[in-house]
């Protein structure tokens, strides 16, 4: 690398970025372009040579959830995307999957339920609670069971959004046998283990879910830094500016540095042979990385000619 380049780096301009997402939530279609609009207000600020794509994508919005028990007790949860809108609520007896929380990264997705315990004749028609989050493979495995909903008991204090959908992008008409049917909340462990409890006394819970789907138009600022040479060809940098919450390591160190890239690289254009892409993606938490792969799709020619490296910058 140029040590002049590095020498440049300018701490203050990535820092700005993610002081002002870190009081900006940004899984609501509406206020994820507000966040788009503050990335490409600061493109035109250092002159960085930009468009901003405006795909429609197709997305699940969570907004609350919770599950009641037979005392009257309310307890807090959070659906993930893909989840079913249940607002009225689905009652049903409490059924128990052990399953054990991940160690590491390495086994995060692992489907770490209890076989017997998860067999059709004792899950059909049951609320499932289980340990851990609400990935993809175990919501399906539980749903093909026969379940009718699913609370997974996340580790902690907390409870956490998440998406629970195996679909890649957009559904399409191959997909939506796999698109989840039925209620998914997540609660923290102190709750969880309450509705285990429970449910070891054959008692009922009613999950409560309000959801939104349909297609939004999101924005995609896109940069290009133009080589010297073969500037038909380029290097990809990306990352998402979505997140769920405020999202300050997942992803907005990650849209600051991307930022600072294209503001070095446009004043030191002159040294690049190739040329540069940056792009910045929403829908990556509410449509499972629904605008990347829009892009994809939709240039897949081109960056299967042209497109020599990408590199993802998420939380760094």
């Amino acid at each position: 690398v140029d040590t002049s380049i590095l020498e440049n780096v300018d701490i203050n301009v990535a820092w700005e970025l993610v002081e002002k997402f870190s009081t900006m939530p940004r899984w609501k279609p509406e206020d994820v372009n507000k966040g788009a609009d503050l990335i490409i207000d600061k493109l035109k600020e250092y002159g960085v040579n930009h468009e901003v794509l405006t795909p429609s994508l197709y997305l699940s919005i969570p907004f609350e959830a919770s599950v009641k028990i037979e005392d009257g007790t309310t307890m807090h949860a959070k659906p993930p995307s893909y989840s079913k809108n249940c607002i009225d609520g689905l009652n049903a007896p409490l059924h128990y999957v052990p399953a054990h929380y991940s160690k590491d990264i390495d086994n995060l997705f692992d489907r770490s339920q209890d076989k017997e315990a998860s067999s059709p004749d004792k899950v059909r028609g049951k609320i499932v609670i289980s340990e851990g989050f609400s990935f993809p493979g175990k919501i399906q495995d539980f749903e093909k069971a026969g379940a009718v909903g699913v609370i997974a008991v996340n580790p902690g204090a907390d409870a956490h959004w998440g998406i629970c959908t195996a679909i890649w992008g957009i559904p399409e008409y191959d997909d939506l046998d796999i698109v989840p049917k039925i209620p998914v909340v997540a609660v923290n462990k102190s709750d969880g283990d309450k509705l285990i409890e429970l449910s070891k006394n054959n008692k009922n819970a009613t999950i409560f879910t309000k959801m939104e789907e349909g297609w939004y138009m999101q924005k995609i600022p896109v940069v290009t830094i133009e080589g010297t040479e073969n500037k038909e060809k380029y290097s990809l940098l990306h990352g998402h500016y979505d997140s769920w919450d405020v999202g300050v390591g997942d992803n907005a160190t990650g849209d600051a540095c991307m930022l600072e890239i294209a503001r070095l690289l446009t004043n030191n254009k002159s040294k690049l042979k190739r040329s540069v892409k940056i792009a910045w993606w929403p829908g990556h938490s509410t449509g499972r990385y629904a605008g990347s792969t829009w892009f994809a799709d939709t240039y897949a020619i081109d960056l299967d000619k042209n497109c020599i490296a990408q590199i993802d910058c998420d939380s760094p």
